[in-house]
């Protein structure tokens, strides 16, 4: 059987845009015959497993989940299931209908799959309700964060191994806790395979890359609402988390015992964009070495479909993690087809005055200056790594909007790039000065005329070869008349009201030196004192 489980978001997120909900699937023989299609035939209902009204994990993707398998529809997904009570469905329309109105091609392998299992229990114990007005009503993290905890060691009430973990508890009012280490950081569908002796039995599962002091997991040490909760039905269950979570740690908590309970199994569907990686760096220092390997294996688990900033946070994909991403993933696994994809939606995302959203899919509007021109960078190293002149011929027209909204951005006493009011001032997570006028931005910027330049020279447009050449040199001297302190021999990092920050940090320096602009100035001068421990803030 053919068998659809389907999340409509019904709300923008940063990941994705507020839209018609849809499912349209086809399935053809090797003769090219449809053998399945999705039409008013089908039968479908609201999933009773999954609670509905609960908010989202953070403002920037998906929900937490609460699953209770008491309500399920068992065996819905196998033939003999019979869909009484279950709806007809609703035939929109083709597939060229609006808001979709046409069909693409998918640019990238579908996402490679392995099962992970956990390996070790590092701590268990009881816990206690968390006391009444320290957490709000299906608010799971909350919750799980003000439960009062005793360690204990393990004994024979609670049987751990890494294929199950057997409790034969008598309090109901008593909660056991495990917290679970997989070995590495993950990133996919958490799965749980549960035997309950009775209805009602709670798990809360949450989610940490570290464990805090008490060695456990905080599901609020940052703004994520890191916690699902599932409900049990007598006998055996499979819960499997509908949005992907990353993690090394998860920490168990099992409420409303009283009976025996038997989880099976702790395990996790990692699904991660299809590459293998290559032979790519080795040397005779092996702390290097291992360090090159924990980068490769980062970049690894933070791709899915596009490249994220990180698997457990915010798994958004930002414009200027495409930068350091692309030019990692050509590397480590000599792979062009993601930044291909993600160079091509970002260019989708472009406004009317041609700057590009700082994260999507998504309808929220969010510019970052120096995320935006760093597009520009990233499409030429596309270009000279994979030598894909089509692709750069189809995103030229958007190169040039973003160069030209850039010069839209000019303060015409300074003539230096003035950072859009509305738009967010951010480069680094780091202390540096973006307010006012940006040395780091300006050095953006001159990146971005430097590359544009190249990818003219390649594509043989003479003229905007020239032109971006001589906006690069101009810009320069006007860089170095207002940021450069010759009394510190160093670039400062903004100006404000007309005056020189107190800021100098070495990204802007570093940034000055990296663009060129610094030109015939001592740059041996310049790494020794933004190096300088004594100077460093």
């Amino acid at each position: 059987s053919i068998c659809f489980l389907v999340h409509y978001f019904g709300v923008s997120t940063a990941v994705s845009e507020l839209s018609r909900p849809g499912l349209i699937a086809e399935v053809r023989d090797s003769n090219n015959n449809i053998i399945m299609k999705t039409d008013y035939s089908w039968r479908c209902k609201v999933s009773s497993l999954f609670e509905k009204d609960v908010p989202e994990l953070m403002s920037h993707h998906s929900f937490w989940e609460i699953q209770d398998a008491r309500k399920e529809d068992i065996g819905w997904t196998t033939i003999s299931f019979i869909d009484k009570g279950w709806n007809e469905a609703s035939e929109l329309g083709p597939y060229y209908m609006k808001p979709w109105e046409r069909l693409i091609t998918a640019d990238i392998p579908p996402l490679a799959e392995q099962w992970v299992g956990s390996e070790d229990c590092v701590a268990c114990g009881n816990f206690s309700p968390a006391p009444l007005g320290t957490f709000r009503p299906n608010v799971i993290a909350e919750e799980v964060a003000n439960r009062k905890r005793q360690p204990i060691p393990k004994n024979d009430a609670i049987q751990v191994s890494m294929q199950s973990i057997h409790i034969n508890h008598s309090d109901p009012y008593m909660g056991r806790y495990f917290v679970i280490d997989f070995g590495r950081e993950v990133s996919g569908h958490f799965c749980l395979n549960v035997e309950a002796e009775i209805d009602g039995q709670v798990i809360d599962v949450s989610y940490d890359e570290i464990l805090d002091s008490r060695n456990i997991v905080n599901p609020r040490r940052f703004y994520p609402f890191s916690s699902d909760r599932f409900i049990c039905r007598k006998g055996k269950q499979t819960f499997l988390t509908f949005s992907p979570r990353g993690f090394r740690y998860i920490l168990l908590d099992i409420s409303n015992l009283g009976q025996e309970i038997v989880i099976n199994t702790l395990s996790c569907l990692e699904r991660t964009h299809s590459v293998k990686k290559r032979d790519f760096f080795s040397c005779s220092d092996e702390k290097l070495n291992r360090l090159c390997e924990l980068g490769a294996e980062t970049l690894r688990v933070a791709t899915e479909d596009v490249y994220t900033d990180c698997p457990w946070r915010e798994r958004v994909h930002w414009l200027g993690d495409l930068y350091c991403s692309s030019l990692s993933a050509y590397y480590i696994f000599s792979d062009y087809t993601m930044t291909r994809r993600a160079l091509f939606m970002f260019a989708q995302s472009a406004q009317p005055d041609g700057n590009l959203q700082a994260f999507c899919p998504t309808d929220r509007y969010v510019v970052l200056d120096a995320y935006a021109v760093l597009w520009v960078v990233s499409l030429k190293n596309y270009l000279l790594y994979s030598g894909d002149i089509n692709a750069a011929i189809s995103l030229y027209p958007t190169m040039k909007n973003v160069i030209h909204a850039m010069k839209n951005q000019y303060d015409k006493k300074s003539g230096l790039l003035l950072p859009h009011e509305s738009h967010w001032k951010f480069s680094d997570w780091t202390y540096v000065d973006m307010e006012g006028i940006s040395s780091i931005l300006s050095c953006f910027y001159m990146m971005a005329l430097k590359s544009a330049m190249e990818i003219a020279q390649i594509l043989g447009h003479k003229d905007d070869q020239a032109k971006f050449e001589r906006e690069f040199q101009e810009y320069s001297i006007v860089f170095n008349q207002a940021f450069w302190n010759e009394k510190q021999g160093l670039y400062v990092d903004a100006i404000k009201h007309g005056k020189r920050s107190t800021v100098i940090s070495q990204q802007a320096n570093c940034l000055a030196i990296l663009t060129g602009a610094a030109g015939e100035r001592d740059v041996n001068a310049i790494f020794e004192k933004i190096l300088d421990k004594e100077l460093l803030g």
